[in-house]
């Protein structure tokens, strides 16, 4: 009851809170020295806070701990804290990056998941469950840190929720995992249904208590509750081991070979006692160890029997494994009908007969070893076993075999079996034996094989383990290669992985049945008996999947069916009356369920049997009475009727006479009519022939409308990104050299340098983009002519090549040049060779990661064999594959086109589209053919073929080629360096020193060309931080993590323009404030005003004048400046009259309400105000205070202070009083508060504003 609780309040001093308050409390945790943790928020930061309240004797904290951030231990909000078994303190939080702090009580350590597995730092929640590990909840991710080692759990390939994960301890080793508003996992870690030893093999079991191992080396190990005892040779036991056996008498035996020999040996008094048999064999088979009825045991010999050591195979007995003289009878191969050497397993049938199983399967009837007359037994057994009533057999080829010492029964994969190679067999009972093949593990109930109960990475090689069970009913799967047992033996070169797959399993099935339901059945059956009912399980908290589990069915109390995995049945033929269907489910386990599901149902008896039908056929014969008698009246009336008819026929006769008359007068006007209907039908088809003409003729006139409208479409596109091409260098020449001209004193030798560069680059790019023009307008006009002379084109490429080898170096990128027609010499215009070479390798470079690979192969081929045109037999084969990006499918369609661009090939087309189209042009001047193909993510490859034997004109001459000053390559491969070096020397801006920094304005300039991010760059940096980005979509992601003051943003850029960035920074709430400056090539009217309805705050036109942009970016922020200032100085909380973009009104409106609304509210913090608005801690922070150059923490503070002072004012509340209206829970800490905000405390200003009263009165 709440009179009962007796509440200790314990306060935290000023010192702790540093002048903030705090009203977070995310985790609380006592460890076992009794000292208490508080996670806590004071003011925007978190801290852990230590004490012992025993150690508190007045009402405030005295001696105490303050965790705060510092380096990388860093404390956030909604921190979780546990205390681990080693009495480690384990802090964790939801934030993304600062990882998990662990306290050893001396000193702290970091950890960062991300260093193991990738991705952020978000934590949800940490327990620590039973078995000591640690267990750390996520985003659909679960980890797990147990001695020393991590691991983890990702959705969906396990089963937990996708989303923030909580997680809970329970009883019994387990673990409750669950999503946040999601589904609910229980997680069992115990050993207590699954346990694995590594190093060992399970063997028997004495009584219930003591389990017995062999271990990898050969020792035999013994497990009672929690002691382990190993034996090896020092006690006696044999040095190769290969099984155990735990007879009826209480004896544990092992068999196997001592010294190279067979031999056995027996554990008494805590020693053990072996015994060699040199004549058996060098070892006893693992499967040949088996303790008869009468309590003999038989040894069977492993097989490779050694006759020159005088080894004579076979089995051993031994009659009486107790006495003190042990006797030893050798059945040997070759006597008494033992015609086979080998023993793979023996066993013994109900009447007492011997089996051994090997070549074929043999018994032992007293005086001789016989085969069975089953021709599959005759053929290679390799396991033999036995229960109380049934000899088990396991064959080579034919599955399984059991006898009841009457009759066979054979299953194979036609019965259930997975695989007809049986590996190893246990057979518990009757109706309970477990088979292993070669595919699967199975089982058999007495009636029916179940599959696939173990997961795959337990299924056994041949000879590769076994499987074997104990009284508590787990069953354990022995993994060991053949390697191993057969290590003693002389010839066997045991490989080192033979010990290691040396293991076991042990698996405990549950004992909870499955729940059924019948989920669809008719209650009323048609009278046909027909009827379909269906039924499902659920094995909750089982581990049976519903598609594993079978079914049995009974109908009025009779005999069930056979499980089986049908989830339906249809009943067919039911007499009529009442039913009642039980049906029940069985797991895997074998375990059913003891409540039935029940439906009752209702078969109609025939239609022939119901009173309505007997009544319909009474109805039926009296109509047929009536009908009769009505025929016969009708009969004699159809005579009298007869007679007038045949008067009326003879006067018809007559009037047809008449009518046949007419009818040829009818006939006469029908072909008449017939004739027209033909002329008709002529005039008809020349006016459809005409119709289809003029339909043709006007498709053929849209055709070419719109082929006319793509033509201007496709022109208007080029002129715009040529415009583009145009303008940026331009604004790259005219801005450096007006820098020059007004500041050239100011400048250094190497800003000088840097500009002049700048010059000169630009200047040859336009020059090459000018001559690439020109060309092509003589190429149209047909007035670009081929300066043929001899060329020996191999020399040729290999010098291109040459030119190109430093940027390669640089680039980490191999150039590799192949060819096959050294020497040749052909005549080529070699100006227009060397701009197609140089064009396709730059391309290359361009569009090939650094790391990636160039080839160039040069070889003569004959047209035929590359489909070209026959117009010349022989031509050059010129081929540039590169390792790049590739091209989509789409864009290869278009590629040559003139005019045509895309991203895709924007850097080959040099964003002009007329890149390719320029080289395809030059090509097939020399009458060649130009090939593309390319796979995206993987690379390009072109293809060019230039006649080898071109006809030459007189005027051409047959001048050889012998020097060439490669002016164009030379340029081109500057061109591609220069960038190249550019983008090496780029540093990635360093945001965290940036924000640390004084409060220069920060401007984020977007542009893909680096040349003009270099200029922009050297115009702003004296006065502002300048963050750069290639693209829109790196420059959105900078925008939504850091605090910007203004964007300077190019128009025309891959991955996201200039157009769709600035409307993504508009249009989102926390980045709507930021100003944005487009600069740009595009000047038509209509083209800014596209630009001003996306939200752009000013448009620059390429080429600009460093002042204007200089000019423009300072007005801006001064506006931006003097509205943050007035908010500050002015601030009355009515946002309607701050002139604010659309949604940053909203937002300051919405607070001043919230303000409003909780304003006696303590407990109402930054942290509600971020709820409220839908905007995480980070954005809201930034956003509040790149509007108002305020924190909202202080704007919530000024709120209330000046609230404060409005109620003093009034004079109608005590200071205590209006403490409690502006949500302050102690008048101290307002006090404090308001002298701080304006200079005097609540007291010391009534005292003030009552001495102006009284001096005005």
């Amino acid at each position: 009851k709440k009179d009962s609780l007796d509440f200790n309040w314990i306060r935290v001093t000023e010192e702790v809170l540093g002048g903030n308050d705090f009203t977070i409390v995310s985790d609380i945790l006592v460890d076992h020295n009794g000292y208490v943790w508080f996670s806590l928020i004071i003011g925007d930061y978190g801290y852990l806070l230590k004490f012992r309240p025993s150690d508190t004797a007045s009402p405030y904290i005295i001696n105490y701990q303050l965790f705060q951030s510092e380096g990388d231990i860093q404390f956030r909000e909604t921190q979780t804290m546990i205390e681990t078994t080693d009495h480690e303190i384990w802090v964790t939080n939801s934030s993304y990056k600062t990882g998990i702090n662990i306290f050893d009580g001396k000193s702290w350590r970091n950890i960062k998941l991300s260093d193991f597995f990738g991705g952020d730092e978000y934590t949800a929640d940490i327990v620590q469950s039973t078995d000591g590990t640690v267990w750390i909840g996520s985003l659909g991710k679960l980890y797990a840190y147990k001695d020393g080692e991590w691991a983890l759990y990702n959705s969906p390939q396990f089963q937990i929720p996708a989303n923030k994960l909580k997680l809970f301890r329970s009883r019994e080793n387990k673990l409750w995992i669950s999503g946040f508003k999601s589904k609910a996992y229980l997680l069992d870690y115990s050993p207590d249904r699954w346990i694995t030893y590594v190093g060992l093999n399970y063997q028997c079991e004495v009584g219930s208590d003591e389990q017995w191992f062999l271990d990898v080396h050969g020792k035999a190990i013994s497990k009672n509750g929690n002691r382990w005892i190993a034996w090896n040779t020092e006690d006696g036991l044999i040095d190769a081991p290969v099984t155990l056996l735990s007879t009826s008498k209480g004896q544990v035996w092992a068999a196997g070979s001592h010294n190279g020999v067979a031999a056995t040996a027996y554990l008494h008094n805590g020693r053990w006692h072996k015994q060699l048999h040199p004549e058996l064999s060098w070892g006893i088979d693992y499967r040949a160890v088996f303790e008869a009825k009468d309590g003999s045991l038989w040894f069977g010999a492993s097989v490779d029997a050694e006759p020159d050591k005088g080894h004579l195979s076979g089995v051993l007995k031994l009659e009486d494994p107790t006495a003190d003289d042990l006797i030893w009878e050798h059945f040997k191969y070759h006597e008494n009908g033992l015609n086979q050497s080998n023993a793979y397993g023996i066993g013994q049938s109900p009447d007492g007969r011997i089996w051994l199983g090997g070549g074929s399967l043999l018994f032992y009837n007293g005086g001789s070893w016989q085969q069975p007359e089953m021709e599959q037994l005759r053929q290679f057994v390799n396991i033999v076993t036995s229960t109380e009533n049934q000899l088990v057999v396991g064959s080579r080829f034919y599955g399984i075999f059991i006898f009841d010492g009457q009759n066979w029964i054979n299953f194979n994969t036609e019965s259930g079996l997975t695989n007809n190679t049986i590996i190893s067999i246990d057979a518990v009972s009757d109706d309970c034996i477990w088979v292993a093949t070669e595919n699967d593990i199975c089982r058999f109930d007495g009636e029916r094989w179940s599959n696939n109960i173990f997961p795959e990475e337990m299924n056994m090689d041949f000879e590769g383990g076994n499987i074997r069970h104990c009284s508590d009913g787990a069953i354990w799967i022995n993994k060991s290669d053949r390697g191993w047992k057969r290590r003693a033996f002389s010839h066997n070169k045991t490989q080192q992985r033979s010990y290691k797959n040396y293991i076991t399993y042990r698996y405990l099935p549950d004992d909870i049945p499955p729940e059924t339901e019948i989920t669809f059945f008719n209650p009323e059956v048609s009278p046909d008996g027909n009827t379909l009912i269906r039924w499902e399980g659920k094995d909750f908290f089982g581990e049976s999947p519903v598609e594993k589990l079978a079914y049995s069915y009974r109908i009025n109390g009779g005999a069930w069916s056979p499980f089986t995995n049908d989830q339906h049945h249809t009943f067919l033929s039911l007499s009529s009356g009442n039913y009642k269907l039980q049906v029940r489910a069985m797991d895997m386990g074998f375990n059913v369920d003891e409540t039935p599901a029940v439906v009752e149902f209702w078969v109609k008896p025939p239609v022939w049997k119901q009173g309505w039908f007997i009544s319909l056929v009474s109805m039926f014969l009296l109509v047929i009475g009536i009908f009769g008698y009505n025929i016969l009246t009708k009969k004699q009336k159809l005579e009298k009727l007869n007679k007038s008819l045949k008067k009326a026929n003879w006067k018809l006769q007559i009037n047809g006479e008449k009518i046949k008359s007419q009818n040829d007068e009818i006939l006469k006007q029908q072909e008449l009519i017939l004739a027209q209907k033909n002329s008709l039908e002529l005039s008809n088809q020349n006016l459809e022939e005409q119709n289809f003409e003029i339909q043709f003729q006007r498709d053929k006139l849209e055709e070419m409308v719109v082929q006319v409208e793509e033509l201007s479409k496709t022109k208007l596109n080029f002129f715009t990104n040529i415009s583009h091409e145009l303008r940026t260098p331009l604004s790259l020449i005219l801005g450096p050299l007006e820098q020059l001209k007004d500041f050239d004193n100011t400048f250094s030798e190497m800003e000088r340098k840097q500009l002049l560069e700048i010059v000169e680059r630009n200047s040859h790019r336009l020059m090459k983009l000018i001559n690439q023009l020109l060309e092509m307008r003589k190429i149209e006009n047909s007035s670009l002519d081929l300066q043929l002379k001899s060329l020996n084109l191999s020399e040729f490429l290999s010098d291109i090549v040459d030119l190109f080898q430093n940027l390669s170096r640089k680039r980490n990128i191999p150039l590799i040049f192949k060819t096959s027609c050294k020497g040749d010499v052909s005549m080529l215009d070699a100006d227009k060779v060397e701009k197609v070479a140089v064009n396709l390798l730059s391309n290359a470079f361009k569009h090939t990661p650094d790391g990636g690979k160039i080839n160039l192969y040069l070889e003569r081929v004959d047209a035929v064999d590359f489909d070209l045109p026959l117009s010349c037999q022989g031509y050059y084969y010129l081929s540039v594959k590169d390792t790049g990006e590739g091209i989509s499918k789409e864009a290869i369609e278009h590629i040559f086109e003139r005019y045509y661009h895309t991203d895709d090939i924007s850097g080959i087309n040099e964003s002009s589209g007329i890149g390719l189209s320029y080289i395809k042009d030059l090509v097939e001047i020399h009458k060649g053919v130009i090939r593309v193909s390319s796979t995206p993510g993987k690379g390009s490859q072109f293809d060019v073929f230039l006649p080898a034997d071109l006809e030459v004109d007189a005027a051409c001459g047959d001048e050889y080629i012998k020097e060439k000053d490669y002016q164009f390559a030379h340029q081109e491969i500057n061109s591609v360096l220069a960038d190249f070096q550019k983008v090496a020397q780029a540093s990635t801006t360093d945001f965290s020193k940036i924000e640390m920094l004084s409060n220069r304005p920060r401007i984020l300039v977007v542009e893909d060309n680096l040349d003009m991010i270099t200029f922009i760059e050297g115009l702003l940096q004296n006065e502002y931080h300048v963050i750069t980005a290639e693209n829109g979509k790196e420059a959105l992601k900078i925008a939504e993590n850091h605090t910007l003051d203004l964007i300077l943003s190019d128009v025309m850029m891959p991955e996201m323009n200039g157009l769709e960035f600035c409307n993504k920074i508009k249009t989102e709430l926390a980045t709507s404030h930021l100003p944005v400056i487009l600069i740009t090539a595009k000047s038509l009217p209509d083209q800014k005003v596209e630009g001003y309805e996306v939200g752009a705050d000013d448009y620059i036109t390429k080429p600009f004048s460093p002042k204007i942009l200089q000019m423009k970016v300072s007005n801006i922020l001064n506006q931006k400046k003097s509205l943050q200032e007035k908010l500050a100085r002015d601030f009355k909380l009515t946002p309607q009259k701050v002139n604010l973009t659309s949604p940053d009104e909203a937002l300051f409106t919405r607070l001043v309400e919230l303000m409003e609304e909780h304003i006696d509210d303590s407990a109402f913090n930054v942290n509600k105000m971020c709820e409220k608005v839908h905007l995480s801690h980070m954005h809201f922070i930034r956003k509040v205070k790149q509007i108002t150059g305020k924190k909202p923490a202080d704007l919530l503070k000024s709120f209330r202070m000046k609230r404060a002072k409005d109620l003093l004012l009034q004079n109608k509340m005590t200071i205590a009083e209006v403490a409690y209206s502006v949500g302050f829970d102690l008048p101290n800490s307002f006090s404090r508060a308001f002298k701080k905000e304006f200079g005097q405390s609540p007291s010391e200003f009534l005292e003030t504003f009552s001495a102006g009263l009284a001096e005005k009165n």
